[in-house]
Parts: C-alpha cells; sequence; structure tokens
C-alpha cells in the first residue's frame, strides 16, 4: 500500500493526467517536507489510540486516496492525495514497528523484525509489478481499486493481529 505512493503515482500522473516528470519532483518533496513537520506531532496525537484501528487507520489513508484520481487530478487534489496517504504513512511505520515488536516471542525479535523488513520490500517488487500490469490491462481506475482493496485487506489483517495480540497478553497464564 505504502508503494503505491512512490512506484504507481508518478506513472499514472505522468502517462495518464499529463503531469509534467519535473512537477512529479515538488509533490514527491511533500512526503519528506510533511514527515519533518509533522511525524513526531502525529505520533504524539495518535499515542492514546489502541494498536488495531490505528494501523487500520493508517492503511485506508494511505491507500484509498488514489481512488479521488478517477475523478480528478487537478494540482490541489494531487497534493491532498498525497498528504492524505503521507499522513497514513506516518501513522503506520512507529505502529507497525510496535506490532513486530509485540508479536515477537522472547529472542526471536530479530527475526521478526527481518522478516516484516523483507515484507516491505517484496511489497516494494510486488506494487509496480502488480499494479502496473493491472494499469496497462485494465487502467488507472482499476490499478487504484486494487491499491484501495489491498488497503483494505491490510487494514483487516493489522486489525485482526492486533486485536489477537491484545486478547492473548489479557489471557491469564495458564499453569
Amino acid at each position: 500500500v505504502v508503494s503505491a505512493f512512490v512506484t504507481l503515482l508518478p506513472v499514472a500522473l505522468t502517462q495518464t493526467h499529463g503531469l509534467s516528470p519535473a512537477l512529479w519532483g515538488p509533490l514527491f518533496a511533500l512526503n519528506p517536507v510533511l514527515v519533518v513537520f509533522l511525524q513526531l506531532r502525529i505520533t504524539r496525537w495518535s499515542r492514546r489510540i489502541p494498536l488495531a484501528p490505528k494501523l487500520a487507520l493508517a492503511m485506508l489513508l494511505a491507500g484509498l486516496p488514489f481512488l479521488v484520481l478517477s475523478v480528478s487530478a487537478a494540482l490541489p487534489v494531487v497534493a491532498a492525495i498525497v498528504a492524505v496517504s503521507v499522513v497514513g504513512e506516518m501513522l503506520w511505520a512507529p505502529a507497525s514497528e510496535v506490532i513486530v515488536s509485540r508479536l515477537a516471542p522472547p529472542g526471536a525479535l530479530g527475526l521478526y523484525v527481518g522478516v516484516a523488513t523483507a515484507a516491505a520490500w517484496v511489497g516494494n517488487a510486488l506494487a509496480p509489478a502488480v499494479g502496473l500490469n493491472v494499469r496497462a490491462s485494465r487502467g488507472d481506475t482499476a490499478m487504484w481499486a486494487l491499491v484501495a482493496g489491498v488497503a483494505v485487506a491490510a487494514a483487516l489483517l493489522y486489525w485482526h493481529a492486533a486485536r489477537a495480540h491484545e486478547e492473548a497478553v489479557a489471557e491469564p497464564a495458564l499453569v
């Protein structure tokens, strides 16, 4: 879901919507600018939100805004899509690390972090491989619908994992 911003959005904007590749640079730069100015604030503001809804919301914010491109690709709309998606990424990044560390059994934290990191790289490879093939055969709207579907699935999976962990921690140990 997070990889869609880097790999799919610039292709769709420049090839379908006629955005100049040179204009993509400043739009892309919104990501690090927003992260620098908002990451710590968003982390602080969201610290009381339980992990399950935080991760679910993060995935939905990161993936669903791209559907708006099927209606409009005006520059202010694209900037808003980027901003909302980046907010989702800022919610997701620290929360995803927390869930990995909580799910890791004693002595396996490194393994769990390594698998989570590898999964992100797999996502970086699959987003363009699958997304651009869907775009080529079915168009941009289908590609964004796929991203939205993956975002919803990820939200549900994160919700389930976080809730299952919370329930396991809340249960008394069997002796």
